[in-house]
């Protein structure tokens, strides 16, 4: 079989991996994409951007070609607000940062449902939690795990032996009205 009866059967193409029912075309070039929420790039670098952001229209720190001010000053301010307490010790650090990370997505969730809403639409007319819910769900229930083992929980600082003096204690505040009555 000579190259000529290859190329007249097809099989060159087939050959080479192209299919000749297909028709061929350039793939356009990516243009940056308008954010939905933010947290799957949030998830996987750390960031999110703040071209495409919701927000941009009412953000003072909004510059299309910087990454998000507002969550990552949020996270800063929450690994100093944790690491601060008298209890919590220096290799404790990267749960720290952990659970300001859990905290940063579950205050990302917070805002996108607050501008769209916890009930989504289907184009089938069903009416339906939003996808991101079960994403918000697992970081409640990450937070709550490390806030435990951080002794942030009432629970845990009993556990843990601590003895935080209460400034205002319900209890004790209806028992006195109580008396006085």
């Amino acid at each position: 079989m000579g190259l000529d009866q290859v190329i007249e059967k097809g099989s060159l193409r087939k050959l080479l991996g192209l299919d000749y029912r297909k028709v061929y075309k350039p793939k356009a070039p990516k243009l940056p994409r308008v954010i939905k929420h933010g947290i799957h790039i949030f998830l996987k670098s750390g960031v999110i951007p703040c071209h495409g952001c919701i927000l941009a229209n009412e953000c003072e720190f909004y510059n299309p070609n910087a990454e998000c001010e507002v969550i990552l000053g949020f996270q800063k301010e929450k690994i100093k607000e944790i690491s601060e307490l008298p209890w919590v010790k220096g290799e404790d650090s990267s749960l720290v940062e952990m659970l300001a990370r859990e905290l940063a997505i579950q205050a990302i969730i917070l805002k996108y449902l607050s501008r769209k809403g916890i009930i989504d639409e289907s184009k089938k007319g069903k009416l339906d939690l939003q996808p991101i819910m079960t994403k918000y769900w697992i970081s409640v229930q990450a937070a709550t795990r490390m806030m435990s083992e951080l002794g942030l929980t009432p629970k845990a600082r009993k556990e843990l032996g601590l003895d935080i003096e209460r400034k205002f204690d319900i209890a004790m505040e209806l028992q006195t009205i109580k008396e006085e009555k």
